[in-house]
């Protein structure tokens, strides 16, 4: 869905496009270096991964103890 824009989007005109309903949480897109682009889809081993790397952040650093 990368689409090229005259400018690259500020994260200020993302929010205004996700206030305004252009964009949705069904849209699974991202703002990357001003360019809104889709979001990669999750499969089940790259859901573990994220689930398993989480946890061990999560009991080895001291800020989310």
């Amino acid at each position: 869905m990368a689409r090229r824009f005259p400018s690259p989007i500020t994260i200020k005109e993302y929010d205004r496009m996700i206030e305004q309903g252009l964009l949705t949480a069904f849209d699974r897109v991202e703002l990357i270096e001003g360019e809104i682009v889709e979001k990669m889809g999750q499969d089940d081993p790259h859901s573990m991964c994220i689930l398993v790397l989480n946890e061990l952040l999560r009991r080895t650093t001291p800020w989310t103890r």
